[in-house]
């Protein structure tokens, strides 16, 4: 298969190597032989083979560490894509497996929660522009109702554009609060019968 690579595939091969060529020339002994087009383009490959296994290496390393924080974890592009999301993000939006890939759009994430009654009532359009109002230029915190769960979200800006956004489950507080109002104004309805005020 080395065989195959013709004279100008070769050349832009050996082009890409070509400081590193240059020293291996002055640096060799006299009587030592050049390397042939296919021993460098074999050497290139190997060097390709093992800039890729590094890239995955640290890629995977990375999708593990996001995995293991306990809040989802989103990154959109300047143009509302998904470029980068963790397993909480999918399972807190309670999302289908498809849309956790690389360019999904934003709004059309927002869509199919509108669409599954997430937002309330109101005209899915109308909502899904609001929600994308405030995740991509409001950046301030506010809760939302996904799939039964409340998330508090919060939105931070990157410096080359884009945003970076953060879910985290607070169904319990705000149940627990909601609770803790339901008794206060139980006991006060409790005591102002009585005559007692609080």
């Amino acid at each position: 298969e080395l065989a195959a690579i013709d004279a100008a595939s070769g050349g832009r091969l050996l082009g890409v190597f070509a400081e590193e060529h240059m020293a291996y020339v002055q640096d060799r002994a006299p009587d030592t032989t050049e390397p042939t087009l296919p021993e460098m383009s074999l050497a290139a490959l190997r060097l390709l083979d093992d800039a890729t296994e590094a890239i995955q290496h640290s890629r995977d390393l990375l999708q593990s560490a996001l995995d293991q924080v306990r809040h989802g974890l989103s990154v959109f592009d300047r143009d509302m894509h998904l470029v980068c999301w963790n397993r909480q993000f999918r399972e807190l939006l309670d999302l289908p497996t498809d849309f956790g890939r690389v360019g999904m759009p934003l709004e059309r994430i927002l869509r199919y929660c509108g669409e599954r009654g997430d937002f309330g009532a109101g005209a899915i359009d109308k909502e899904v522009g609001a929600r994308l109002t405030k995740l991509a230029i409001t950046s301030e915190p506010f809760q939302e109702r996904f799939g039964g769960r409340i998330l508090e979200i919060r939105t931070a800006p990157m410096p080359q554009g884009g945003f970076v956004t953060t879910y985290s489950d607070i169904t319990d507080r705000v149940e627990a609060a909601a609770a803790l109002e339901r008794a206060k104004q139980s006991l006060v309805q409790t005591a102002d019968p009585l005559g007692i005020r609080g």
